[in-house]
């Protein structure tokens, strides 16, 4: 019986025609007018908690709705957020962000030393040992570099190797220790360094390198201990790779020796890399320290004795005719020598002669004595029927027809006797006048015819004849006592 039909109230609704009553919008719906015939549903991002709504209530932030109708806003999930009211979705966290709780607005950056790498995430991930991460909202860890390590998880920074430590690779929680034969020096070091050839480590985790002492080597590199120098060898300097042969003239004595000694004066030696000197051998010397070989001695002097520092030479009257003599030699007769430290003799003129050895000087040949030879030691006499009347002859002279000589050794020739006569040169007697002949003269060739007037010769009167015989008979006893 009424007259008009009754508007549905704002949060109700009337669906069809001729009802009694009016329907309460059901929760996720509302209706802000009267007089509905539907209700409306929430839109997405918003939510409608009870029946009779008349408006519908916005998601606030940390809450979203994708969905029309809802009746309440879902919390955004761990490892997302919702930053804005009316949201229709949750956002994931981005990595170096994370999200623990539901309904979050926003989401945390991870702390230095923590990292997220994907979308959503729930919670930090930590660095592990080896990498490390400085920054807040790392997306990932840094690994270590060579030569540095980390040694624990969670690390914001990473650790330099020390001296006597190195690390080649990346991303490593500890470095390795030089082994001997090895050094590192400084921080941060990639690789071991080898020791160098002259040096050498014994034990490991060293910084540097020793130096092979002086008298010792070290060949090769990365070496753990040095070798001495063996015998015949040396070394002065410290951080060598070798030793030195001990050079000719020099020696040194046992192993590690650190210097080389010059042969003493008297002493040589001629090879390399030896321990001992010989002595000077008789006959040679050596002048000064460090001689490779010992020096003869030179023609004209000797030396009996070994250690020698020079030589003598050769007394006058004497020679050395050879180097390396340990004697002199006398000069032999018919040789002479007047002066020292000769090599040889000189052999006596011709017309002189030395008849004895070691003789200073030459004698001249006599008067009635020759030598025509170089070199005699003594004088030939002059033989019959000749003369050599001057000192140092070469020769000797023939007595001439008139005259004679019946010995050896004369300076000079006999004139013939009266009645007697020499023919020819070089005769050793004289010959009597024959028989019917007769000769008043001396120094004659020939004889003459006796005459016949009383024994008186011809052509002279009494007083010459007798004059004539009288100087003979003088002439030939005075040739006599010469």
């Amino acid at each position: 019986g009424q007259a008009s039909c009754i508007d549905s109230m704002p949060g109700y609704y009337v669906p069809n025609e001729g009802a009694l009553s009016q329907t309460i919008c059901p929760a996720g719906s509302y209706q802000p007018n009267a007089g509905s015939q539907a209700c409306l549903l929430a839109d997405p991002g918003h939510m409608v908690e009870t029946p009779g709504k008349t408006f519908q209530s916005a998601c606030t932030v940390g809450r979203y709705s994708s969905t029309s109708g809802a009746t309440a806003c879902l919390r955004a999930s761990p490892g997302y957020y919702v930053d804005t009211a009316s949201a229709t979705g949750q956002t994931p966290c981005p990595p170096g962000r994370y999200s623990s709780n539901e309904g979050s607005v926003s989401c945390s950056s991870t702390s230095p030393g923590q990292y997220t790498s994907v979308n959503a995430s729930t919670h930090p991930e930590i660095c592990e040992p080896g990498s490390y991460q400085p920054d807040s909202a790392g997306t990932s860890c840094i690994l270590s570099p060579a030569g540095f390590y980390v040694s624990s998880a969670g690390s914001t920074s990473f650790q330099p190797c020390l001296s006597g430590k190195y690390q080649p690779l990346e991303g490593s929680i500890g470095c390795e220790v030089a082994q001997p034969g090895y050094y590192t020096s400084g921080v941060g070091s990639v690789d071991a360094i080898a020791c160098e050839p002259g040096t050498y480590q014994p034990n490991s985790g060293a910084d540097m390198c020793l130096s092979a002492i002086p008298g010792t080597y070290v060949s090769n590199e990365a070496a753990i201990e040095y070798a001495t120098c063996t015998t015949g060898t040396f070394q002065p300097n410290a951080g060598s790779s070798e030793c030195l042969v001990v050079d000719a003239g020099h020696y040194a004595t046992g192993e590690g020796a650190q210097n080389q000694i010059p042969c003493p004066v008297t002493t040589y030696q001629p090879l390399t890399g030896q321990t001992s000197c010989n002595d000077v051998e008789a006959g040679h010397y050596t002048s000064s320290t460090g001689s490779s070989n010992q020096a003869p001695c030179e023609p004209g002097t000797y030396q009996p004795m070994a250690k020698s520092t020079s030589c003598r030479d050769s007394p006058a009257g004497h020679f050395v005719p050879d180097s390396a003599s340990t004697a002199f030699v006398a000069c032999p007769g018919g040789t002479y020598q007047p002066i020292s430290a000769s090599s040889s003799c000189l052999q006596a003129d011709e017309g002189h002669f030395v008849d004895s050895s070691s003789q200073l000087s030459q004698t001249a040949c006599q008067k009635g004595t020759y030598q025509p030879d170089l070199g005699s030691s003594e004088c030939l006499l002059a033989d019959p029927g000749h003369f050599v009347d001057t000192t140092a002859a070469t020769e000797q002279t023939v007595c001439p027809a008139g005259t004679y000589q019946s010995r050896e050794g004369q300076s000079s020739c006999t004139f013939t006797s009266t009645d007697f006569f020499s023919s020819e040169p070089g005769s050793v007697d004289q010959t009597p006048c024959p028989a019917g002949q007769h000769q008043p003269l001396t120094s004659q060739t020939e004889c003459v015819d006796k005459p016949d007037d009383g024994g008186l010769l011809p052509g002279f009167g009494f007083y010459a004849a007798m004059v004539a015989l009288l100087t003979a008979a003088i002439g030939i006893r005075s040739k006599q006592e010469s």
